[in-house]
């Protein structure tokens, strides 16, 4: 790892001192528009989109900007801001256009909510939206630069009611990309296509409270100012978002500061924040090789090597994210186990359970059968039970067949008895049998036949 850091840090520096040779682009007349909508009369009222525009008009002032502002603006105050602008883009070299509130994407296209939108028909889109296009068309061409901010991927309960109203539309979650080859122009969104952006704690969103922070930035080409942007809002929100942009600027572009006309410095004695600059510019190469890695010890290292620095402290929370997940995972493959074996004991145990209730049960039925049946007794004849007549046997868990196989023979005029097999040598044990006790032989097979004409299934068994 070290050895990568080393060869990173010296192609890096080489890079900084060509592009310090190259040629840049610092825009003279600079013209922002900029809308901040919250006080929705048809939706739950937005507290941050007001204060994140009017906290960022001062900032663009200080860069040079002229500003359009419009504040909880509704339909028409939004068409007659974006009128306004577009008549003055025409002589601008930068045109900024920068948007806090409610959006929403139907097949693929933004729109913009002003305050008073109650989308609750299917034609709400044409009329009570502004479709962002209508704006981006005034923002770039040839000869002048154009940059686009939105902050407008908030959950959109207005959204959700057009969906049941249009069925046909396609409604999608946050924001939808653009990736058009409009000439000198740069989008940037609050967070990734597609995903719904945090309206944040404070007095701003995460979003523009990045962009007060680093667009004031002296002499700092713009994407650098968006990378420190990016990098803020992933801190401050754990990673829940992450800024996107698209960009088809073909040259540097410094909205505050030209570096070109930085006052020279003596090679000799370069000043201290030059250092500041490559150790950062250091920081963020060494972060870029190692964010998507999940590899904790190669994350630990740059956030051990870069303290204080935006990206050693990206570096250090993915550090905690990824111990965080593996704690998670822990927990959860531990409760997992306990939960199983929890399980594997109920299902033993139940089955214990059952085993002793079933014994018992038999035992129970055995008992009443020996108490409730006597031994058969021999015939009138005098003679010893040796034969018997049986009409049925039955496994001990089917005594209630056993029982009622007696109640047949019996209803027929059949001497019948139920007994235990155990205690006779010649019949197999574990079963009941329902028998007619004789004395030889021949009398059991006339008994038999005599039984098959009542209950159809009997034959003569020798018992002893």
């Amino acid at each position: 790892m070290m050895r990568i850091l080393i060869v990173v840090r010296l192609v890096l520096i080489a890079a900084i001192l060509t592009l310090a040779q190259s040629a840049s682009a610092y825009a003279q007349r600079k013209l922002a528009l900029v809308i901040g909508n919250g006080a929705y009369q048809h939706a739950t009222e937005l507290p941050n989109p007001p204060n994140d525009a009017g906290d960022i008009v001062p900032v663009l002032q200080n860069m040079g900007f002229e500003v359009v502002t419009a504040i909880n603006a509704t339909k028409a105050d939004m068409d007659s801001s974006i009128r306004e602008f577009a008549e003055k883009a025409e002589s601008a070299d930068v045109a900024l256009f920068f948007y806090a509130g409610h959006g929403m994407q139907v097949n693929g296209v933004n729109y913009l909510i002003p305050v008073d939108a109650k989308l609750e028909t299917s034609t709400a889109l044409d009329f009570e939206t502004v479709n962002a296009e209508n704006v981006i068309r005034y923002m770039s061409s040839d000869t002048r630069v154009g940059l686009v901010f939105l902050d407008a991927c908030r959950d959109n309960p207005l959204s959700r009611r057009f969906q049941k109203k249009s069925r046909s539309a396609a409604v999608g979650s946050g924001l939808a990309t653009r990736t058009g080859s409009d000439p000198n122009l740069l989008i940037a969104f609050a967070t990734a296509p597609g995903e719904v952006a945090l309206d944040g704690n404070g007095r701003n969103s995460p979003f523009t409270t990045a962009l007060i922070k680093h667009l004031p930035q002296q002499r700092k080409e713009l994407r650098s100012v968006l990378t420190d942007v990016k990098a803020d809002v992933q801190i401050s929100t754990k990673r829940e978002q992450i800024p996107w942009s698209h960009d088809n600027l073909v040259t540097n572009l410094y909205l505050n500061g030209d570096p070109g006309n930085a006052p020279e410095v003596a090679p000799t004695a370069p000043p201290r924040e030059v250092a500041v600059d490559l150790k950062l510019v250091e920081a963020r190469a060494a972060w870029e090789a190692v964010k998507d890695s999940g590899n904790r010890d190669a994350l630990s290292t740059v956030a051990g090597m870069y303290p204080g620095t935006i990206y050693g402290e990206l570096a250090a929370a993915r550090v905690a994210e990824i111990e965080e997940q593996l704690r998670r995972e822990n927990e959860a493959a531990r409760r997992a186990e306990d939960e199983a074996a929890r399980r594997a004991a109920e299902k033993a145990k139940r089955k214990a359970d059952d085993e002793a209730r079933r014994q018992a049960a038999l035992e129970e039925q055995q008992q009443q059968i020996e108490t409730e049946q006597p031994p058969p007794k021999p015939r009138p004849s005098g003679g010893q039970v040796k034969w018997g007549v049986v009409l049925g046997s039955f496994p001990k868990s089917q005594i209630s067949k056993a029982r009622a196989r007696m109640k047949q023979a019996r209803a027929g005029g059949l001497d019948a008895q139920l007994i235990n097999t155990d205690g006779y040598g010649r019949l197999t044990p574990g079963l009941f049998a329902v028998i007619i006790a004789t004395a030889s032989r021949d009398e059991a097979l006339a008994m038999a036949n005599e039984a098959k004409s009542v209950i159809g299934d009997a034959y003569a068994k020798q018992l002893k």
